[in-house]
């Protein structure tokens, strides 16, 4: 079979996995495009930052999100899809101790929404 219709039939393939999936993290995923591979190396990179984050050692948003955009660079001018992306994982039940590591801080932008978390002990 030609390669570049077998690359076509995967991403197919993928495409309706994320419909199937029905959360938010794969309705993000499927929204803005996101390749399979890409999907892989976002994941992979929330599991350094997290573990990262268990084993006391200094994440920054900067560098997160540096890191996302030279995995999604389709997204490079789309400031807020780092962001997002770990938000909708965080509503998904997973990475919340990373998502108010990385965007709780100062910011009073996600303050009601952290605290839900915290109040619904979402966060132990």
């Amino acid at each position: 079979m030609d390669e570049q219709l077998l690359k076509r039939l995967d991403l197919i393939e993928y495409r309706q996995e994320l419909l199937f999936r029905n959360d938010n993290f794969s309705r993000f995923i499927f929204q803005n495009k996101i390749t399979r591979q890409q999907e892989e190396e976002i994941k992979e990179l929330l599991e350094s930052l997290a573990e990262r984050l268990e084993n006391n050692v200094l994440i920054s948003k900067n560098s997160y999100e540096t890191k996302f955009y030279e995995i999604c660079p389709q997204s490079k001018y789309l400031y807020h899809d780092a962001e997002n992306i770990i938000k909708s994982l965080c509503e998904d039940g997973q990475y919340i101790e990373l998502f108010i590591a990385l965007y709780g801080g100062d910011s009073l932008k996600h303050k009601d929404y952290i605290d839900k978390l915290i109040k619904n002990n979402a966060v132990i």
